[in-house]
């Protein structure tokens, strides 16, 4: 009686770690198909290359680093979910009107570098606990005139991010 008992025990405690398996590989299988697709829509959604006046970057559950530095820059957006996101625009021109770039972050984190002579006005839509948007920029006021503008749009959406001017050239270095 005491070995039947014991075998019927094994074998439920045998169904119950196959069941657990079964469950813990279908999971794996669900996160990693999921992911693998999310790869391929910020694939699909992202255009543009520093060829290009405008681009739009799409970052989703992954970490991505993007420098602007050929044409002349009018427009780019930028979304980033569950990943972060890094936009180089120092070596950046942009058009003689100025750009617009529009920020989109979802449980997310983007970094926006600009050269310290650009005019950038920044509109914070910040939505969620502990959402925001760290801005390090000269003030605009403080530029010339004819300086270019950079137009930046950022809603955070229980993320955050930063917007910070590269460091400005030291003109006594360059004339060793």
């Amino acid at each position: 009686m005491v070995n039947m008992i014991k075998d019927v025990v094994i074998a439920k405690l045998r169904g119950r770690l196959i069941s657990s398996l079964l469950r813990l590989a279908v999971l794996t299988g669900v996160a990693a198909g999921t992911y693998v697709c999310a790869l391929i829509v910020a694939k699909g959604l992202t255009r543009g290359d520093e060829d290009r006046d405008d681009f739009g970057l799409v970052t989703i559950m992954a970490g991505k680093g993007f420098s602007i530095g050929a044409a002349p820059l009018s427009y780019g957006r930028v979304m980033t979910l569950l990943g972060s996101t890094r936009v180089d625009l120092s070596d950046a021109t942009l058009e003689s009107g100025g750009a617009r770039l529009d920020l989109m972050t979802t449980l997310a984190r983007v970094e926006v570098v600009v050269p310290a002579e650009w005019a950038v006005e920044v509109k914070q839509i910040s939505t969620g606990l502990r959402s925001g948007l760290a801005v390090e920029v000269g003030d605009p006021d403080a530029l010339p005139e004819d300086a270019p503008r950079l137009s930046i749009v950022a809603d955070t959406r229980w993320g955050c991010g930063s917007i910070t001017a590269s460091a400005t050239p030291d003109p006594a270095s360059s004339q060793d």
